[in-house]
């Protein structure tokens, strides 16, 4: 009897130290694989962080950043615009951080520490643990351009079929409407200018165009006679990503932060999912909500998924300064009034864009003026009032909302053509990482 127990707990132990000398090796595993995500949100933080900093700190090219804060060259911050940066972000990322320098590409001047291309590296290093230290490294490369963006003389265009109905007011010294399909027109619109169409108007109702009041068949056919077939107008590409680097605030609506807000001056994200952060709140889904009927800081939001902003901040004299780029739909209602934050973009939006309601985009200022951008369809009715012009790509399913394009109500668009040229910071090619592991 003595012999079986004897066995039977040399059997348990040997059984034990297997399961142990299994067990210890996996947790060790999984724990790293942690820290390994850990390093990599840390090191992307700051690529996003150098990207926000390179472009608004811009003047003549990197040359500076090259130098570092002290704009001496062959001095220990060279290229490091920031210490070692903790990323507090939960609880349980209490020993994260982020390194961040800015080296120079192979621009063929033999100095490394001088841009002569406008381009150069971002290498931001990600670290996770103590005693066990995992780092990430990611090398951006990164380049900034200047072009005429989304200028263009069309107060509207559409890559498309387009209706205009009811009594909407389009005018400003380049109030031209375009569109690539059919132009319908319909009600008793005002447009300053011409409107075009490359294939055929249909114009019903007493249209007043380019001073011309089409109140009869005879001058309403004539009219669509003349200006149907017109040159096919090159529409630009809606790529929302492009003002990614741009973004003060950053919406993530997928992944381990889904429902957080990403600063990108401080590298912080922050949860949204139960109440707002910096006037937005998750609605899940993919959805974020601005509801704010009080003022904005200024600045610009980029929206991961749909964006809807359903409050009345602002006032004519005093309006809320915000940009809103969305990789989804844009929605825009109740009395908002607001002015750009952006260069030259309003809103920007990878779906489709409705504007609803009295929301007064139109602030009686040029300087005011800007782009509004929708890769799908859009839709403009009620009393809206925009300052800028209006650039449909119209990609069929880009967004939730429509399939249609339209003006309808009593919208005003005024249009005199001053969008600045846009500066865009280029991600050149996909980001390289690089993962190292070591032991302290």
């Amino acid at each position: 009897m003595l012999l079986i127990v004897t066995v039977a707990a040399i059997v348990v132990v040997g059984l034990a130290a297997a399961f142990f000398a299994t067990a210890v090796p996996r947790h060790k595993a999984a724990n790293r694989e942690k820290l390994a995500a850990q390093a990599l949100y840390a090191a992307e933080a700051g690529v996003a962080r150098a990207r926000f900093d390179l472009f608004n700190g811009r003047t003549d090219g990197f040359s500076d950043e090259l130098k570092g804060p002290d704009g001496q060259a062959n001095t220990a911050d060279d290229g490091r615009p920031y210490g070692s940066i903790p990323v507090a972000i939960r609880d349980d990322m209490t020993s994260v951080t982020y390194e961040v320098r800015i080296v120079d590409d192979n621009d063929g001047d033999s100095n490394l520490l001088t841009d002569s291309n406008n381009t150069v590296l971002i290498r931001s290093v990600g670290r996770a643990g103590q005693g066990v230290t995992v780092s990430k490294t990611i090398v951006s490369p990164v380049q900034i351009i200047t072009s005429q963006g989304w200028k263009t003389n069309k107060a509207i265009i559409v890559n498309g079929d387009f209706q205009i109905s009811g009594s909407p007011d389009i005018a400003g010294v380049m109030s031209n409407v375009h569109a690539n399909g059919n132009l319908t027109i319909q009600g008793n619109p005002a447009i300053d200018l011409i409107a075009s169409s490359a294939e055929n108007i249909i114009i019903t109702g007493s249209p007043n165009i380019n001073g011309v009041n089409l109140n009869s068949e005879t001058l309403r056919t004539e009219y669509a006679t003349a200006h149907s077939n017109a040159a096919h107008e090159s529409v630009p590409d809606v790529d929302v990503n492009l003002f990614y680097p741009q973004s003060d605030y950053r919406m993530i609506s997928s992944g381990t932060y889904e429902g957080f807000v990403y600063n990108t001056a401080t590298g912080v994200y922050s949860d949204a999912r139960a109440s707002e952060v910096r006037y937005w709140k998750y609605q899940g889904g993919g959805v974020w909500e601005n509801p704010k009927n009080s003022s904005w800081a200024p600045a610009t939001y980029f929206v991961e998924g749909t964006a809807k902003m359903t409050g009345s901040p602002g006032s004519a004299t005093s309006p809320v300064v915000g940009s809103v780029i969305a990789t989804g739909d844009v929605i825009i209602a109740g009395n908002l009034h607001m002015t750009k934050d952006h260069t030259s973009v309003v809103v920007a939006c990878g779906g489709d864009l409705k504007i609803t309601g009295s929301p007064d985009l139109q602030i009686q200022d040029q300087s005011a003026e800007g782009a509004f951008l929708v890769r799908g369809q859009v839709t403009i009715t009620g009393n809206p009032a925009l300052r800028g012009s209006v650039t449909v790509q119209n990609v069929a399913g880009a967004g939730t909302l429509f399939s249609d394009n339209d003006i309808s109500g009593n919208a005003s668009i005024v249009y005199d053509g001053l969008l600045a040229p846009v500066p865009e910071l280029i991600i050149q090619n996909a980001n390289v990482v690089v993962q190292s592991w070591s032991v302290q």
